[in-house]
């Protein structure tokens, strides 16, 4: 019985030291997540400022692509072509 308790008291000692060490590496790992979303936030904020408006507009415009032609989808600045919605591959052109 005694080998027992102390194989028991073994094993929570040991889940313990465990248990606090994987709650000291929790704000490690936030901080280093905080700081990564900084950097996005900080490029994002960058790239947003060099776009005219008529840039913005276009990039969360999502044409279908029966609707607008590669020329205009440039011309626009269109942030991405359906293909697949209502319409066939290719413009129907197969």
């Amino acid at each position: 019985m005694k080998n027992f308790t102390t194989s028991i008291k073994n094993t929570l000692t040991v889940a313990s030291v465990l248990l606090a060490m994987s709650a000291c590496s929790v704000p490690a790992s936030k901080t280093e997540a905080q700081a990564e979303a900084q950097l996005v936030d900080t490029f994002a904020a960058e790239l947003l400022a060099k776009m005219t408006l008529q840039e913005k507009i276009g990039q969360v415009i999502q044409a279908d692509i029966s609707a607008i032609t590669p020329e205009q989808a440039k011309t626009f600045n269109i942030g991405s072509v359906l293909n697949g919605g209502n319409s066939a591959p290719g413009g129907g052109k197969t």
